[in-house]
């Protein structure tokens, strides 16, 4: 995949490389075609065997007791929030300021703490 720029005074293109998966992804190949197909014969999608190794390994990884996988980065934000709020870092009428760059994600995670 490419992105391409124009400059506009010369009016050139120039091609950047994004990023080629195929090439990251090329050396690990035959273990994630492994893992899919233990996921597509299992039936679980969502949930299951996998997902509970894959939190438990990344857990150890990270020297942590607990890893909790979610859909989107933005499960992980609001996690984080509720998380804070719990903790009490975040509290009602707190000021939080971020910068997403996700269209609307924005505003949808106002509108779930706009009340901290």
């Amino acid at each position: 995949m490419e992105k391409v720029i124009k400059k506009s005074q010369s009016n050139m293109e120039m091609k950047i490389p994004f990023l080629d998966y195929k090439a990251v992804n090329t050396p690990y190949f035959e273990e994630i075609e492994k893992a899919m197909m233990r996921v597509v014969h299992s039936g679980w999608y969502v949930l299951g065997p996998e997902i509970d190794a894959f939190e438990d390994e990344l857990a150890g990884y990270c020297g942590t007791e607990h890893c909790v996988g979610v859909s989107s980065g933005l499960d992980a934000l609001i996690l984080i929030l509720e998380g804070w709020k719990e903790l009490g870092r975040l509290k009602e009428g707190d000021e939080h300021l971020y910068r997403l760059n996700f269209g609307n994600i924005d505003s949808r995670i106002d509108s779930c703490f706009s009340r901290a």
